[in-house]
């Protein structure tokens, strides 16, 4: 075998030559089948082969080859652009038929009834109108989804916007598609054959809120209250915030709204404005603080630990009977955060105090921290303990207020009083011992007096009562008392007057003249 070339190695039926024409075997003919029987000493048959005859010179059979390559696959080129051109009519045809039935064909009830009055066109576009809220829209493709609120079953509709299609406010102004947004309320008339949008306006029929705080949402009755209005809602509520879904959880009292209804439901909330929370540090030494927030937000500063506040940018300020006005313009408040006013850096109010005691070399103290008054004292504004003491004197102790650039404040301190002791014994003993008409027990009994005038009553069972006003004028006043029994007197006997009176007896000097003999100790 010569060569490597394929078609050197293909077996194949030797060629015929004759008169310069080459007959060789064809290799598109087919094979035959031919029966297998072979009688006893015969031989089968060859099957017969197609030839192709061409005129080439002898031995150029390399060349009749690739020229019959060549026109085979020109052939299947050829076969496959006409196949495909006929296919691309076909398609084209077919559209056309199936579009024009669409479009003109009747619906089969009324194309197998003759007896039908109205026009073909009437009941082939199938107009319906509603009331409907947009649920979605697309202005890229024309497209709205709406959902019909006339219907308990609240169906819904994907619309297409056609060339002819109208669109209005509630003004009855003309509108652009682009601007129509999610929640809108619309009165829609469409074609429900082609679910295409003949007429599409703002509803004069809907209400609206705009611009709302306050609003009290109950989610287990379902109902959304504004001011005095009370609307139910369903699930198929829309709540929105930036153009994107959002909690209606989330929505609280601070929030401003803009709710959308149709009768007696709200279908539509949109978060205008969402609220974060206001925390103010630094506040504990400001007295008497008030927190105020734009002009909406008026509360105490002790209250104010977190506050909620609308989104956006606000103008805080800070009041205090200590402080100077605290004012913050600016202040920004992020939807769902938590924003902190540091009140460490306001300024405190000062005031002088100038102490006057009535006696000199006094000892001052202020919140038990010991100053000097010899000087004025520069204090911020608050309260105060003020404690002044001396020796001999009863301390004096109270409160200042610093409210006021300068204050005075004058202490009368009282001298401390002097104390005697007063000390009772009677005979006989166990008689009860008054003084300033309080008891102050039973002789002998002892009892701290301050200098100066008592009175003493003594009272004793049997006995006479002795009273005296007594003066302490001595650390010790010792008084022995001799109680004198009560003695009983006949009645005198009836005798007629002397002609002279008999003379009087003169008392005994030791005598008081009322029966009582009293015993003085001598002063020590």
């Amino acid at each position: 075998m010569q060569g490597n070339n394929r078609d050197d190695l293909i077996r194949k039926p030797p060629a015929q030559k004759h008169d310069g024409v080459i007959y060789e075997p064809s290799g598109r003919a087919p094979r035959q089948r031919h029966s297998t029987y072979k009688p006893p000493g015969a031989e089968l048959p060859r099957p017969p082969q197609r030839v192709s005859a061409r005129r080439y010179p002898s031995g150029d059979i390399r060349r009749y080859r690739s020229e019959a390559q060549a026109r085979k696959s020109n052939s299947f080129t050829a076969f496959y652009i006409i196949t495909l051109f006929i296919g691309m009519v076909i398609c084209v045809v077919i559209f056309a038929i199936v579009f024009n039935s669409f479009g003109n064909t009747p619906p089969p009830s009324l194309t197998q009834t003759p007896e039908a009055t109205l026009p073909a066109q009437t009941v082939v576009n199938d107009i319906r109108q509603t009331t409907a809220i947009v649920a979605a829209l697309s202005v890229a493709d024309g497209s709205v989804r709406l959902t019909d609120l006339t219907t308990e079953t609240t169906a819904s509709y994907n619309l297409l916007l056609d060339s002819q299609s109208t669109m209005k406010d509630k003004y009855g102004n003309a509108m652009i598609f682009a601007q129509f947004n999610v929640g809108d309320i619309v009165d829609v008339s469409f074609n429900a054959a082609d679910s295409t949008i003949e007429a599409m306006d703002i509803s004069a029929k809907a209400w609206e809120h705009t611009q709302i705080t306050d609003a009290r949402i109950d989610p287990e009755a379902g109902t959304i209250t504004v001011g005095n209005n009370r609307y139910g809602y369903t699930g198929q509520l829309m709540t929105y915030y930036n153009g994107a879904p959002y909690e209606l959880g989330k929505i609280e009292s601070a929030d401003v709204l803009t709710i959308r209804g149709y009768r007696d439901k709200a279908w539509f909330i949109n978060l205008m404005k969402g609220h974060g929370a206001l925390a103010v540090t630094g506040k504990d030494e400001i007295k008497g603080g008030k927190l105020e927030i734009d002009t909406s937000i008026y509360m105490e500063l002790d209250n104010a630990s977190s506050v909620e506040v609308p989104e956006g940018t606000h103008r805080i300020v800070v009041k205090g009977d200590n402080i100077e006005p605290y004012i913050v313009e600016g202040f920004v408040i992020n939807h769902d955060s938590v924003e902190t006013l540091d009140l460490s850096g306001v300024t405190f109010l000062e005031g002088r105090l100038i102490i006057v005691p009535n006696v000199p070399n006094c000892t001052v103290t202020l919140d038990d921290t010991e100053v000097s008054i010899i000087e004025p004292l520069e204090l911020l504004f608050g309260e105060y303990a003020v404690k002044v003491e001396k020796e001999g004197y009863l301390p004096y102790e109270g409160t200042v207020i610093i409210d006021a650039p300068s204050q005075e404040l004058n202490v009368e301190l009282e001298k401390e009083a002097e104390i005697g002791r007063l000390i009772v014994t009677t005979e006989p003993a166990g008689a009860e011992v008054y003084v300033n008409d309080e008891r102050i027990g039973v002789s002998p009994v002892e009892s701290e007096l301050e200098y100066g005038d008592h009175t003493i009553t003594i009272r004793l069972e049997g006995h006479n009562i002795w009273t005296k006003t007594i003066t302490i004028d001595k650390p010790e006043s010792p008084y022995n008392i001799i109680m004198q029994p009560i003695v009983a007197t006949e009645p005198p006997a009836i005798t007629f007057p002397p002609s002279e009176p008999p003379a009087s007896p003169t008392p005994s000097p030791a005598d008081s003249g009322d029966g009582l003999f009293l015993y003085e100790p001598p002063t020590l």
